[in-house]
């Protein structure tokens, strides 16, 4: 049997070949995007990590008042923050 060189493939590629891609971000000065209030009908996203005894607690009141567990947390939060700023103002 002979030995002969596999015929090429002529597939495109998948990946840019070293030094052609382009980069995918223009600038490093361009400003953070704006964050919106609930008002615009955007949220954040922010992922909270608790104990379990917190989570089950959270769902029980969740449960009897019939509110989700994101409603309770921005509330507590809300009036947190709101406590802070009276006294910090």
């Amino acid at each position: 049997m002979s030995k002969a060189n596999p015929a090429p493939m002529n597939l495109p590629p998948r990946f840019a070949t070293r030094g052609a891609a382009t980069p995918s971000v223009t600038s490093i000065d361009q400003p953070p995007p704006e964050q919106t209030s609930e008002a615009s009908g955007q949220r954040i996203a922010v992922t909270v990590r608790m104990d379990r005894d917190t989570y089950v607690r959270l769902k029980t009141m969740g449960a009897r008042i019939g509110k989700k567990n994101q409603d309770i947390l921005l509330d507590c939060l809300r009036d947190k923050l709101d406590a802070y700023e009276r006294a910090n103002t």
